[in-house]
């Protein structure tokens, strides 16, 4: 019986974070990562956040005080703070549009015809509609994103 040889040879690491001199599609799964990772982690410190200053809020019987919260929003509510949520909008923003083109591209959508590879191989998703969807889920969360500029800085803070 023949071995198959299971070993990464790439490393962990490199092989997952090694994208500069990939394609278009490779760009895209590694920052769809990067992005799931970050929303994730900011995700867990906004419940935790939340949770800590509602409790406190809403626990006046037991000796909380509404002044943990209002000085919890005072302290969140400056450029840094909001700079840090206009990257997790944009984060957000792209990891959910990415995420539909890679249920699209699972299914087959926009793919094209299936061809025998041959030297230089291009995958088939690169080709056609994948690629003009990936540019236009750039744009559109870049769109987002002014849009969400507008409604922390300018709204938010009075610019």
């Amino acid at each position: 019986m023949k071995s198959v040889n299971t070993k990464n040879n790439a490393g962990i690491y490199r092989g997952w974070l090694k994208f500069w001199n990939r394609n278009w599609e490779r760009w895209l799964y590694t920052m769809h990562r990067i992005t799931g990772i970050g929303v994730g982690l900011y995700f867990i410190a906004h419940i935790w956040e939340t949770s800590y200053s509602a409790t406190a809020f809403l626990d006046v019987e037991s000796g909380g005080s509404p002044i943990i919260w209002t000085n919890l929003m005072s302290f969140l509510s400056n450029e840094f703070f909001h700079t840090g949520l206009l990257l997790v909008v944009l984060a957000s923003v792209f990891h959910a549009l990415n995420g539909i083109r890679l249920i699209l591209a699972e299914q087959g959508i926009l793919i094209g015809r299936v061809k025998p590879p041959s030297f230089p191989y291009i995958p088939a998703s690169i080709r056609g509609g994948q690629r003009y969807l990936g540019a236009g889920l750039v744009a559109l969360s870049f769109i987002l994103t002014v849009y969400g500029f507008y409604q922390l800085f300018i709204i938010g803070l009075g610019w």
